[in-house]
């Protein structure tokens, strides 16, 4: 982007904040407006400070949001901190907001100019570059229809109760695969693929309600929204989510410039930047593999349930800086200078997104440097002692050895490790450093003791599990099959690394979480923070690939064994299989089969009678009223309710269960539409739903309150 363009949309900008503020607001224009600015313009311009000129088009783009993103969360920490120094009670608003991030803009277009001189000679977005996919105009056409296609499926879910498009959907989706097997779409649309599968799967979840769904989110929009209602942010506050600029300082300024109320930048614009990570991901895995192999890595990533089941924003902001980082780390061409840059500031935007992704990349950091700097010694020892290992060990130690001098610098990781735990110490009050200490306390104490006991190691007793039905069981083997293709490539690649193109750090890395992997399922407590599938789905942005690989020599195994053709046609035919797999593979995480097979469903998008922390519109005004009347009594809610009134009282909410037999004196009741139907889950134990007359609960504390709310699907007891 040249000057004249940045200082243009500059102008544009502030032209619609300007009728904004004067009541004039042109909808929906505006809001584009504003988040296509705050999203691209301060990224792009601080590449063109740094001289990054010489970038691909996906690379520029993907940095450019990575760095607007990092620029919005330190901007806006930055004017809640100097602001109120100035006696400025409300640095979080409008008015400091956009006149903070104008004069940033404006001073790194100055900086820009003075480095460079000429902007129209600098390496820019080119329009007809970006929209040369557009060339090849049915199957374009196709892919612009598609998440047209989820809002009207949402739509006529939401409304109607009607999946039938969403379906259709999900059916186009899993084809895509086969479709690039199959050389049915081009190189030059593998990426714009990705980025339309990957924004439909998350908007057919997403936008499912008109309210926020999920567990933890409801937590991050309590304080997200404390941050937006009284215009600034207080860093004491002793919780998790309250130490996450991701939480605490994008959302609101988002909201705040855009106009845009909270609940849409979760469910709309959180996504959208999400949505960039399998982008990222491709980049990645075409400098380790070939483009079609790095597509199914990448399909195969947003495939797991996890990737359009996580709800959580904040590991979805950490997980395009983590990526971002590994798009860094590859890259040869960059100057060593520069590539610190951009290390030091997604290393730091990321320990302010997420603490859970941040530590395991400070382990992956941590092992990547001893491993770089003993590995000599160890293999001097070996040699003096002449022991020799052969085989896979062999394989390793060489690989290791011939790795030592990565991208991973002392100085670097030092910057990083100290700033994280520092930001963690500081802010809101050590919790969050106090929660993987005590994490490391449990697994100490209990490795040896709870080892491999499934009680305490959630990875192993997940996968030990019974199963619904047999449809159920086939999902649960899919799911076995694709980690044995990741084991199987894994393997393949440390037997073979030679004959690999993956680079020193990628491969490191993916040994690294490779060991997570195992640990997560062997190791006590080792998940219980981030849970198995987040844990899983974290290792999966290094590890995707070697599934395709472990895939592709499984069933080149076979072919080969029964003799099927040469081998070229046999590599051929069986990737021809792994994308037959992958497209089962999605019908079945996605719940499609089951909606078909009327077997017991599982996804909320398809069907409205799983019992899910998804909300209507009588449940959120019961929970409102509550929230109004309540002047710091207790609130009691079952397992599922409580997440909704955690967006208005974070401290006071209790659970109750069938089994609960003593509330707290003077306490509220709510019962959501399934509890007014007269339900209610056992126990905490027990999964199972009871009738409600008929529990402890009722006999020992309903029947002794009053009803004070009801409007047919909330209820209200005291």
């Amino acid at each position: 982007m040249n000057l004249k363009f940045i200082v243009s949309f500059q102008l544009l900008f502030l032209a619609m904040m300007g009728l904004n503020m004067l009541g004039l607001e042109i909808p929906i224009l505006t809001q584009v407006i504003a988040v296509i600015y705050l999203l691209f313009i301060p990224g792009n311009i601080i590449l063109e400070v740094l001289k990054l000129h010489k970038l691909g088009s996906l690379e520029k783009l993907l940095y450019s949001v990575g760095l607007s993103i990092a620029f919005l969360m330190f901007i806006g920490a930055f004017t809640n901190s100097v602001y109120q120094l100035f006696s400025l009670s409300n640095p979080i608003s409008s008015m400091p907001l956009i006149f903070t991030i104008s004069i940033s803009v404006i001073i790194l277009c100055i900086l820009s100019y003075k480095r460079n001189k000429d902007f129209s000679e600098l390496n820019s977005f080119s329009i007809t570059g970006e929209l040369s996919f557009l060339r090849e105009r049915p199957l374009a056409m196709i892919l612009c229809f598609l998440p047209i296609l989820t809002v009207l499926g949402t739509y006529l879910m939401n409304f109607y109760n009607n999946n039938i498009l969403l379906m259709i959907l999900l059916l186009i989706l899993s084809m895509m695969p086969i479709l690039v097997v199959f050389d049915r779409i081009p190189k030059k649309m593998y990426a714009i693929s990705l980025f339309v599968i990957s924004i439909s799967l998350l908007y057919h979840k997403s936008l499912i309600s008109m309210y926020l769904l999920g567990a933890d989110i409801h937590i991050e929009y309590y304080f997200s929204n404390l941050v937006n209602e009284n215009s600034f942010w207080n860093p004491i506050h002793p919780y998790l989510d309250n130490a996450m600029l991701s939480v605490v300082m994008l959302p609101p300024v988002l909201s705040k410039i855009c106009n845009i109320s909270l609940i849409w930048v979760f469910k709309l614009v959180v996504p959208l930047i999400f949505s960039l990570v399998p982008l990222g991901l491709y980049g990645v895995f075409q400098k380790q593999v070939d483009e079609k192999i790095a597509f199914l890595s990448s399909f195969f990533f947003i495939s797991v349930f996890t990737f359009y089941s996580l709800y959580q924003i904040r590991q979805k902001i950490a997980e395009l800086f983590f990526v971002l980082i590994m798009l860094v780390m590859i890259n040869k061409r960059m100057g060593k200078g520069k590539r610190s840059v951009l290390f030091v500031i997604f290393g730091f935007s990321l320990a302010v997104s997420h603490y859970g992704l941040s530590y395991i990349y400070m382990f992956l950091l941590i092992f990547t440097l001893l491993m770089g700097y003993s590995v000599t010694k160890v293999s001097t020892i070996i040699g003096l002692s002449r022991l020799n290992f052969s085989g896979i060990l062999g394989n390793i130690a060489s690989f290791l050895k011939s790795s030592r001098n990565t991208a991973v610098t002392l100085s670097d990781s030092l910057i990083y490790v100290i700033f994280s735990l520092s930001w963690y110490v500081y802010v809101s009050s050590s919790r969050t450093f106090n929660v993987i200490v005590n994490i490391g306390n449990q697994i100490i104490s209990s490795v040896v003791t709870e080892f491999l006991n499934p009680r305490y190691v959630q990875g192993l007793d997940i996968l030990i599990a019974g199963t619904q039905s047999p449809l159920h069981e086939a999902l649960k083997y899919l799911h076995l099959i694709s980690i044995l293709f990741i084991v199987v490539g894994f393997l393949t690649f440390i037997l073979r690394y030679k004959s690999f193109k993956i680079s020193k750090e990628f491969g490191i890395f993916s040994l690294l979480s490779f060991a997570i992997c195992l640990a997560g399922v062997t190791v006590p407590h080792f998940s219980s923070q981030l849970r198995t599938e987040r844990l899983y789905h974290i290792t999966l942005l290094l590890l995707a690939p070697y599934c395709i690989v472990g895939g592709i020599t499984i069933f080149h195994g076979f072919r080969k064994a029964f003799r099927i053709r040469g081998k070229s046609e046999s590599v051929r035919g069986s990737i021809k299989i792994l994308s037959i797999f992958l497209c089962m593979f999605l019908l079945f995480n996605s719940g499609f089969v089951f909606e078909i097979a009327d077997d017991v469903p599982i996804s909320i998008s398809l069907n409205n009678s799983i019992d899910f922390p998804r909300f209507n519109n009588k449940e959120v005004y019961g929970a409102e009223w509550l929230a109004e009347m309540n002047t710091g009594s207790n609130i009691y809610a079952d397992h599922n309710g409580k997440y909704l009134l955690y967006q208005f009282d974070f401290e006071n909410v209790k659970v109750f269960w069938g089994e609960t037999e003593d509330i707290a004196p003077s306490a509220y009741i709510y019962f959501r539409s399934l509890n007014v139907r007269g339900t209610i889950r056992k126990s905490e134990q027990e999964s199972q739903n009871i009738n409600l007359n008929n529990s402890t609960f009722f006999t020992r504390n309903i029947i002794m309150t009053d009803k004070i709310y009801d409007n047919g699907d909330a209820q209200i007891y005291r």
